[in-house]
């Protein structure tokens, strides 16, 4: 029997907000990638910007490990917008407002069959994520270490669990609605470099080399017309 609290959060409301927070963490991971490590791997731009850069690192870093966190979830709180929630109330029979396409009858099957062993990777991912999650970013535990090894956050592993809550999204959205997901925002790919270049961040040495060079030049000139 379906808990009547449920019927507070339709299905669709609760599938919709799972969709936009990892849609929200492809954005973050892009935004690191494509913008702020190319920025911060510049060593002369870090040099003169140490605090800015890591200020920009830690913002993104910290909304991304953050919105993970949310979506890996595993406490069966039927308030919460997380993976197993959605994979729960999908077991229990629940399903999209829309009419469920015929031709994915199958992919649904596949996909039902496989929400258990979704909930136990889903849960062990939230032990991966907890003790950083919990004694940094969401509290400050002074009981969890912070040389702990599960609490330094690797970027590779992140995008490997950003790539997991993208498969079970992608595997819902076509097994139960028929359609396709783009995560990352239309324009990512290349705004980020031309942003680099406008802003002739692109490459900081070469562009501040150059303006001290037609500083000095100026300071020259100046100095050579005060003295005519």
């Amino acid at each position: 029997m379906t808990d009547q609290r449920l019927v507070k959060i339709p299905f669709d409301r609760l599938a919709e907000a799972v969709r936009s927070e990892i849609v929200k963490a492809s954005s973050d991971a892009a935004l690191l990638e494509q913008l702020i490590v190319p920025l911060i791997q510049q060593q002369r731009l870090w040099d003169h910007y140490p605090a800015l850069l890591h200020g920009l690192w830690a913002a993104v870093w910290s909304s991304f490990y953050m919105t993970l966190s949310r979506l890996f979830e595993f406490k069966n709180d039927w308030r919460l917008a997380s993976l197993a929630n959605l994979l729960r109330r999908l077991e229990e029979g629940q399903r999209p407002a829309m009419p469920l396409p015929d031709r994915c009858r199958d992919a649904r099957i596949g996909f039902l069959s496989r929400v258990q062993e979704r909930l136990s990777a889903i849960k062990q991912v939230e032990r991966e994520l907890a003790i950083l999650r919990s004694g940094y970013l969401a509290h400050r535990d002074l009981t969890k270490p912070a040389d702990h090894e599960k609490a330094q956050g690797d970027m590779a592993q992140l995008k490997d669990l950003l790539l997991l809550a993208q498969t079970v999204m992608s595997d819902y959205l076509l097994a139960f609605r028929d359609e396709g997901q783009a995560y990352e925002p239309t324009n990512y790919p290349r705004e980020p470099e031309q942003f680099l270049k406008w802003c002739r961040l692109d490459n900081y040495a070469v562009h501040h080399a150059a303006w001290v060079q037609a500083e000095h030049d100026a300071q020259l000139k100046r100095l050579e017309l005060r003295l005519e």
